[in-house]
This record gives C-alpha cells, structure tokens and sequence, in this order.
C-alpha cells in the first residue's frame, strides 16, 4: 500500500473518530488514537513520530478523563447520587440500544430524571438535574470535539513532517 492511500485511510478514519465526539454511536477519540497508532506502526515511527503519539496518547487520555468528569461533576452539583448516575448509565445503554445514535444520551438523562424524581418527589427540580445533565454532556461532547481535531492536528504535523 502506498503511503498516499495510507494517509488517505488514516484522515478518514481520524475524521470518522473526530465526529464520533458528537455522535455517539461511534468510539470517537479512541478510533482517532487507534489510526494514528496503526499509522506509526506502518510508517516506522522516529524520533517525531514517537513525540507525535506521546502527545496524541496524552490528548486521548485527557479527553477521556474529561468525558467522565464533566458530567460527574456537573450531576454531583446537583445533588445526584451513585444510585443516581448506575441507574442514568443503565437507561442510557437500555436506551442507546432501542434507539440509535441519540439513544445514549437522551436514556441518561431520562435515567437521571426518574431518579432524581425519586429522590426528591419534586418534577421541577427532577427537570433542573436532567437538563444541568443535558448541559455537561453538550459540554464534554465538545471538549471532546477540540481534543480529537487538536489529535488530529497533531498527526498532520507528524505526517507531513516525515
């Protein structure tokens, strides 16, 4: 395979990762570091390249810590508990089966919804908790949007460099 096809191959699934930050049907910044890994390992990595995957490991892992943290924190704020977010997390994938695409998201906030209705017997305060939810998904999705374009940045720099 030449290496043109290979960066062809390799943009298009760091795009294909890149909108997997917005939708969630796709593993998002994990399909942009696996492409760059498969394209150090094909290419021969090098002094830049090793450089270039450090930094793209450590985006990764920052966009994964913030993908959790942002909404944990955000739902802790409003008083959700552990049940809370094990019950949230359930209906989401309950949900992200039945319905595609959107099914994770919009499942987690029902889930965390019921909960909080549960726990406080108030609707008006149920509906603050799911929509501060909405909220910081919204917000770690587009942490996570910035992350894999800057990954992605960060191998257009290692392969044209090369």
């Amino acid at each position: 395979m030449s290496e043109a096809v290979l960066f062809v191959l390799t943009a298009g699934v760091i795009l294909l990762g890149v909108i997997g930050t917005i939708v969630p049907l796709l593993p998002g910044l994990a399909l942009v570091w696996v492409a760059t890994l498969a394209w150090g390992l094909l290419t021969e990595f090098g002094t830049g390249g090793t450089v270039a995957m450090a930094l793209i490991t450590l985006l990764f892992a920052t966009g994964a810590y913030l993908s959790l943290r942002i909404p944990q924190k955000s739902a802790a704020a409003q008083g959700l508990s552990i049940r809370g977010t094990v019950v949230g997390v359930v209906v989401a994938i309950a949900v992200g089966i039945v319905i595609p695409v959107v099914g994770i998201p919009v499942g987690f906030v029902i889930g965390v919804w019921v909960v909080r209705i549960a726990e406080t017997g108030d609707a008006s305060a149920a509906f603050r908790s799911a929509l501060a939810t909405t909220v910081a998904l919204v917000r770690a999705s587009a942490a996570q949007f910035g992350i894999g374009i800057a990954m992605g940045a960060t191998w257009v720099v290692w392969a044209l460099s090369a």
